[in-house]
């Protein structure tokens, strides 16, 4: 009895005598650059055209094929397993910050998840953990003011090159689809992956749909908070502006006043706004030098003051009101007769160091920014109010409150 290998091997030889079919050209084995599979080519070109072998070369074929998809895997499996160690310890190590950057360590932790391909994630998350380490060199403020100011321009732009490259991480997470490395684990052959992949891709693009959405509601939500935003602070200028158009006695508390809070004196004016503000937005730590039983007359005003830095201060440094503000301006549009200045004397600084410095949890900070009323004279028309802008904390430190700090003038 005829078996069925001998029957195909008997039509393989009739047809190739017939001429019908013609031979295929022979495999390029060039390429191959593995000992191992060379020798096997080899020896299949060696083998002889009626071998038994031949019967079962479709199903070998497969074998190999499936083989190599396993192995594909187990090397996908090892890269991505590499990936994940590296952004936990990142997440891990660079915490802090992250967190200043204003990214939330958990999206960068492997629980996340990991896109493919997994060399290109390996590639992006090699590249962030170096433009952390760098970012984290500087981060630290500096212990001198001199060095700061060296170090302030290479933070922000080494904390741009971080931004950068987890906005390259995002990008490729944002655009590779969860589920393809799942059905890698999956294939009995090559025609059911292709059918897998085929499913998994229009999964992908009905995702990308659905987050193409959200991110259009979302920046419609961050339009409508900005409308707001923005009308806010118009109602603010509006109330400045009423203010500045009300005359104000030179011996008397600002008419204007009459609806704010009861401040009868200056160190009320701070216990009022620390009771509104502190610690979320403020932090009154008064230096040595600070008098803050100072006979100035108009305390409100001083309350009012404080109410600005705790609010359209803070909130353009939180970019909350946005960036650019000419600060002068809109406390002068709060209240009327203060001015703000951004820098003090450096020779004062520097030679009456115990007026414009305080500390905080053993941090110091360099009083430059001030606000205030009424020039050198009468203490009771005369009023400064000094402070730094912490950026880590996102808190605005005030260190002194009193008449004008010493200078030389003084």
């Amino acid at each position: 009895m005829t078996t069925r290998a001998e029957r195909r091997r008997q039509e393989r030889e009739a047809k190739s005598a017939a001429g019908k079919i013609q031979a295929p050209a022979e495999t390029n084995a060039a390429n191959v650059q593995s000992h191992l599979f060379s020798s096997w080519l080899e020896q299949l070109h060696a083998l002889p055209a009626d071998a038994s072998e031949w019967d079962e070369a479709l199903e070998f074929n497969t074998a190999v094929t499936n083989i190599a998809a396993a192995k594909l895997v187990e090397q996908g499996t090892a890269l991505k397993q590499a990936v994940a160690e590296t952004l936990d310890g990142i997440a891990a190590s660079f915490a802090s910050e992250l967190r200043y950057l204003e990214v939330d360590p958990k999206q960068l932790a492997s629980s996340a998840g990991i896109p493919m391909p997994f060399t290109t994630a390996e590639e992006l998350a090699t590249e962030l953990r170096a433009a952390l380490q760098d970012y984290a060199e500087i981060h630290p403020q500096a212990a001198t003011r001199t060095e700061e100011a060296l170090r302030a321009s290479e933070r922000v732009k080494r904390g741009q090159a971080a931004l950068s490259a987890f906005a390259r991480w995002e990008k490729l997470r944002n655009s590779s689809s969860p589920d393809i490395d799942d059905a890698l684990q999956d294939m009995p052959d090559l025609k059911e992956l292709k059918r897998k992949l085929t499913d998994f891709r229009q999964k992908l693009d009905k995702t990308q749909a659905a987050l193409d959405k959200r991110t259009e509601e979302r920046e419609d939500a961050r339009e409508e908070i900005r409308a707001l935003r923005a009308h806010i602070a118009k109602l603010e200028r509006e109330r400045g502006e009423s203010t500045l158009t009300s005359p104000r006695s030179a011996d008397g508390p600002d008419p204007a006043s009459a609806d704010r809070p009861d401040i009868p004196s200056v160190p009320a004016a701070i216990d009022a706004a620390r009771q509104m503000y502190e610690p979320d937005r403020l932090i009154i730590a008064l230096n040595s030098r600070s008098k803050s039983d100072t006979s100035y007359k108009r305390p409100v005003e001083v309350y009012e003051a404080l109410d600005w830095l705790a609010t359209e201060y803070y909130d353009h440094h939180t970019d909350l009101a946005g960036s650019g503000a000419d600060f002068d301006l809109l406390l002068k549009q709060r209240v009327k007769g203060w001015f703000y200045s951004a820098k003090q004397s450096v020779t004062a600084i520097g030679k009456y160091r115990e007026e414009y410095v305080t500390s905080v949890d053993g941090r110091k900070y360099v009083l430059e920014e001030h606000i205030g009323e009424g020039t050198r004279g009468d203490p009771k028309n005369m009023i400064r109010i000094a402070f730094d802008w912490d950026s880590d904390r996102r808190k605005v430190v005030v260190g002194y409150i009193g008449p004008h700090q010493q200078t030389d003038a003084t």
